[in-house]
Order: structure tokens, then C-alpha cells, then sequence
């Protein structure tokens, strides 16, 4: 019996159609990783700004003027019409030319501007005007470019010669450097090479009914058996169990019994056996799904 498995493209297809279905989400107003939700009962970014340019027009939204419009520290009433954009209301707040703040506190017949007094620092802003300028290592950052030397940062030079000094530190004191472990790991993996190489020895191919006795067989030997067979008591696993042609066998010593009673014997191990694949389905009865079959689900 046919049965149908989903690709890549069909995942593909049911997020299309899913897409077309539902309103992707939107990220909530000055957030930039929680979305809104049905509960939340908010306005969408889109409603806000139509909002905001609605109420632009009545005198409650701040505005700011472009960056060259320079009104000096002591002014106190402005033209309208240098304003970018143009006019001005109560509550507005104007940016000089210097950056400084002032709110607009009313508005006279002629539509010239009365100012309220600047808000923060008059003037252009220095560097030792700054609070809480930054710090490497404690030393504080002056204005302008700043060396290794002036932050008492040691040069590659100096970093290298305390590494190498580090290292041969580490080397008296008997622990185990970088070229050390590497050494032990090499070491390692060749003594299990050369156990692993030492543990079987291929003997060839036979016949069951040509298959040395095991009692003549030593400890490692490997034979591959040409034909189906049923083992013998001679195995590990006794005797009934069936195996079929290419089966690989090695001779094993089984120890029965204890103490002075304790007897040992060369016994034949299978080291392949025949695997039920009866509970898998065969790859000739899978049939990919289609588009037709995605589209159904939404019909």
C-alpha cells in the first residue's frame, strides 16, 4: 500500500497558502521583538502615523526645525517663516543651529514667535563638556585619536614575550601544554591501532562443512562461510540459529564456571546476523505529495 510523504516544496506551498489566509504579524510601536495581539487592543503603526500627521495641524505634536536655523542663545521671538517647516504653535520646541531647546509660548497677531527660555546648555557642546566620558583599562579617553601608550596598553611585543613567559611557566610547574596532550592523544590512538589490528586474523573463506574444528581454531581467527548454516553447539550462542551465506565468524574464548571448577574453551562467534526489516516500508511505496494535494486541505 502507497503511502505519501511531504517534501521541502510542499512545506513551501502550505506556508503560501497559509500566508493568504491569515495577517502577518506586526512588531508592537518602538519594539523590536514583541508582536501585537488581538488582546492588546493597540493601533497600527500605519493608524499612528495618520494620527500624528492629523494632529501635526493642530498644535499638539512637537516639532523640529532643520539643523541650520540659528536663533542665538538670547533670542526670544523668531520669523515663522524660517522654520523648516513653516509657522510654529504653543508647545511646539525649536532646535538652534547650536542644538539648544526652546519651547514656543505664544504666538503673537503677526505669527511671530515668543520663546520660552533655552532648555539644557547654551552653545556648542566640547568634549570636556561630556559627563562620564569613557574609560579603557581606568586611564579616561581624551578628545581626539589616543595610543596603546597613552592608555598604558602593553604593545604586541610586550603581549608575546608574557605569553612565551607564561608557557614556560606552565611547563615547570609539571602541567600539560598544547604540544604535550597532542603527543599523549597520538600515543594513544596508536597503541589502539595496533591492539585493534592484533585482535582478529582474517583466515579466508570456506565451506560450513569444510570450517576447521574450533577446537583447532586460535583465539582471533576470522572465517567467512560461503553458505547458509545453522550453528552447532560449538557456537556461543548454542546451537538452531540459522545464518545466512557471507556470514563472518570468529573464534572466542568462553570461560564456564568458577573458582577450580572454571573451564575454558574456543567457542565460534557470528559477527553478522540477518536484520528484520519486515516493520519498515520499502522506499518503492512512498509517493511524494503534490500541490493539488496541499491545495485540497484549504479547499
Amino acid at each position: 500500500m502507497a503511502e505519501t510523504f511531504i517534501t521541502t516544496g510542499n512545506l513551501a506551498r502550505f506556508k503560501e497558502k497559509t500566508d493568504a489566509l491569515y495577517q502577518a504579524k506586526e512588531l508592537k510601536t518602538g519594539s523590536k521583538t514583541d508582536y501585537k495581539v488581538l488582546s492588546d487592543n493597540n493601533l497600527t503603526d500605519a493608524m499612528v502615523a495618520q494620527i500624528g500627521a492629523a494632529a501635526s495641524k493642530t498644535g499638539s505634536v512637537t516639532r523640529f526645525t532643520a539643523a541650520d536655523v540659528d536663533l542665538m542663545s538670547n533670542a526670544t521671538k523668531i520669523d515663522p517663516t524660517t522654520l523648516s517647516p513653516a509657522g510654529g504653535q504653543v508647545g511646539d520646541l525649536i532646535i538652534d543651529g547650536h542644538h539648544d531647546a526652546y519651547n514656543v509660548t505664544a504666538v503673537a497677531d503677526d505669527n511671530t514667535l515668543t520663546l520660552g527660555p533655552a532648555i539644557g546648555k547654551t552653545g556648542a557642546n566640547t568634549w570636556g563638556d561630556l559627563a562620564g566620558q569613557p574609560t579603557i583599562g581606568g586611564k579616561t579617553l581624551a578628545a581626539g585619536d589616543n595610543t596603546l601608550a597613552d592608555l598604558g596598553i602593553e604593545a604586541a611585543g610586550a603581549a608575546a614575550a608574557a605569553r612565551t613567559g607564561a608557557v614556560d611557566d606552565v611547563k615547570k610547574l609539571g602541567y600539560d601544554t598544547a604540544a604535550s596532550v597532542d603527543k599523549k592523544v597520538s600515543d594513544l590512538k596508536t597503541e589502539l591501532t595496533n591492539s585493534l589490528a592484533g585482535a582478529y586474523e582474517p583466515k579466508g573463506s570456506t565451506a560450513f562443512a569444510d570450517l576447521v574444528a574450533v577446537a583447532d581454531a586460535t583465539k582471533g581467527d576470522v572465517w567467512n562461510l560461503l553458505d547458509a548454516f545453522t550453528t552447532t553447539a560449538d557456537f556461543v550462542e548454542g546451537a538452531g540459529h540459522a545464518y545466512p551465506a557471507g556470514t563472518n565468524i570468529v573464534c572466542v574464548s568462553v570461560t564456564t564456571g568458577e573458582g577450580d571448577a572454571a573451564v575454558t574453551a574456543n567457542k565460534w562467534d557470528a559477527l553478522s546476523g540477518v536484520t528484520d526489516l519486515s516493520g519498515y516500508i520499502a522506499k518503492t511505496d512512498l509517493t511524494a505529495a503534490t500541490d493539488a494535494d496541499i491545495d485540497a486541505l484549504f479547499a
